[in-house]
């Protein structure tokens, strides 16, 4: 059905050779992006790559302290700022490599939508292009200095046909109110407890309704998984709180069972080891007495 349809378009869109267990190394998506980025994030490409080095390794360490003190001199104030300028550019990065298979999973957009953790805004123009079924966007950004970012990116896509609203705080601005759809990108990887939001966003979603989740995650051994294990503290410190050792799937299915997941693994999908490892899918959350099955 729908999982032999959407695995059927990505193989066609980008001819990939192979998908096993639909677990799909990123770079195949796309071409390389590198004639698309500004001078600044190729020399951010060039210098994590230099950095992973096992020579480099004392030289990785001293940056980690130095921007760990600052962390902790300045607090949130500064790794707010720090997120709201890198943010947005990695995120446009990572969805120029997801764009097929983020259409193919937002094109069912429709009634209520809820965007958690909007960020700069990356997935309203997947609203837009689903306007005429959206009855409201709404759009859950606490990180103030990220909003900017936001509002520009939806003054881009306008005009759009279904009202917008932006609510400066958690899922306690919408407490009570039920939605279609539910967009979580990158959200679970910064939340202090996962397993409750998830809770919650399931009382948020309507009986049928379906969640979109686009997560890196934990990896599953070797180098790049010790490393996040290594890292994973300094990295909460100086990414306003962004946890890079999460096992976010299985969170899920322990979270939500009844939910049906149309999942998908990307291997590579960032120059950054700490969070290349993706898990990118849907959820649904059956009308009915569930019978196993993800339809449409």
């Amino acid at each position: 059905g729908e999982l032999k349809q959407l695995r059927g378009t990505i193989q066609h869109h980008q001819a990939l050779p192979t998908v096993h267990l639909l677990r799909i190394d990123a770079s195949l998506l796309v071409d390389s992006p590198w004639t698309t980025m500004s001078a600044g994030l190729r020399a951010a490409v060039v210098l994590t790559a230099v950095c992973t080095s096992w020579l480099w390794v004392p030289l990785v360490l001293l940056i980690l302290f130095w921007v760990t003190a600052i962390a902790l001199v300045f607090g949130k104030s500064f790794t707010k700022h720090v997120a709201a300028l890198l943010v947005p550019p990695i995120m446009a990065m990572i969805d120029h490599r997801f764009e097929i298979v983020r259409q193919e999973l937002l094109k069912g957009l429709t009634g209520r939508v809820l965007d958690v953790g909007a960020g700069g805004g990356a997935y309203f123009k997947y609203g837009k292009r689903c306007e005429n079924c959206v009855t409201e966007y709404i759009s859950i950004e606490p990180n103030r200095a990220l909003q900017g970012a936001l509002r520009r990116e939806v003054d881009r896509c306008q005009p759009c046909t279904f009202p917008y609203r932006l609510h400066a705080s958690g899922l306690e601005a919408v407490r009570g109110e039920q939605f279609d759809r539910i967009i979580l990108g990158n959200v679970l990887c910064e939340v202090d407890d996962p397993y409750s939001f998830l809770k919650t966003i399931d009382a948020l979603l309507k009986p049928g309704g379906r969640v979109f989740y686009s997560e890196h995650v934990l990896e599953d051994g070797g180098w790049k998984r010790a490393l996040q294990k290594f890292c994973a503290p300094w990295w909460a410190l100086v990414s306003d709180g962004c946890h890079c050792d999460r096992p976010t799937l299985q969170t899920i299915h322990e979270a939500c069972p009844q939910w049906r997941l149309l999942n998908t693994t990307f291997k590579g999908a960032s120059f950054i080891p700490l969070i290349s490892r993706f898990e990118v899918g849907i959820a649904k959350k059956p009308a009915a007495p569930d019978n196993g099955r993800f339809e449409q």
